[in-house]
């Protein structure tokens, strides 16, 4: 994992996994309201086209303890 500081002071992580599946299956893991919400916070994508133009997170204060 690596991380980045501009010198404007933004601040970005990378970070590279491995991960079981197709690239189709992964996609919809990490692309889609349903995908997000099985492994993050509960999501929700608006789409217009076939393509995601906005997304909806359950406030994460309900979420942590």
């Amino acid at each position: 994992m690596s991380v980045k500081i501009e010198t404007s002071g933004r601040r970005s992580v990378q970070a590279e996994v491995e991960v079981p599946g197709t690239p189709e299956e992964v996609w919809k893991a990490i692309a889609t309201g349903p995908g997000i919400s099985s492994w993050f916070v509960p999501t929700e994508f608006e789409e217009r086209d076939g393509k995601p133009v906005a997304d909806r997170r359950e406030d994460l204060e309900k979420l942590l303890p």
